[in-house]
């Protein structure tokens, strides 16, 4: 990666199927409240300004161009109760930092999973209630 500073662009280098690949991002320096600039790189297809370039079969592109979306997206009434769950349960079992109730993340993860397995059985009985 090489950043040229007087026309603001990106070189990036690198290989995809033992090819070598150059492609060459135009960055735009908007300047901040406070002072300074923040940099974006434009997407060498839409033009778009953008802070991530996924590459997606050795094409560099914004996420709209791969059209690409994110996890949460895609997730369904049943997956989010999961990760709720499983987000509870993860911060019940880390240190808790400075001003974290235990109580309160324990009941944050009764909560959750009390919501999870009537989301779930609802989904079932909707999905396979036929079948009992």
């Amino acid at each position: 990666m090489d950043m040229d500073t007087e026309d603001r662009r990106l070189i990036l280098s690198y290989s995809t199927g033992g090819e070598a690949r150059t492609v060459t991002v135009q960055l735009e320096a908007v300047p901040m409240r406070f002072g300074g600039f923040r940099y974006y790189a434009l997407c060498p297809r839409t033009l778009r300004r953008c802070q991530v370039l996924p590459v997606v079969g050795g094409v560099v592109a914004c996420r709209q161009a791969h059209r690409l979306t994110y996890a949460s997206q895609s997730m369904d009434q049943v997956d989010r109760t999961r990760r709720r769950m499983d987000r509870c349960e993860k911060r019940l079992h880390e240190k808790p930092r400075r001003g974290q109730n235990r109580e309160r993340l324990t009941d944050a993860l009764i909560n959750a999973t009390d919501r999870f397995e009537r989301v779930a059985n609802a989904h079932m009985t909707r999905r396979w209630g036929h079948l009992f």
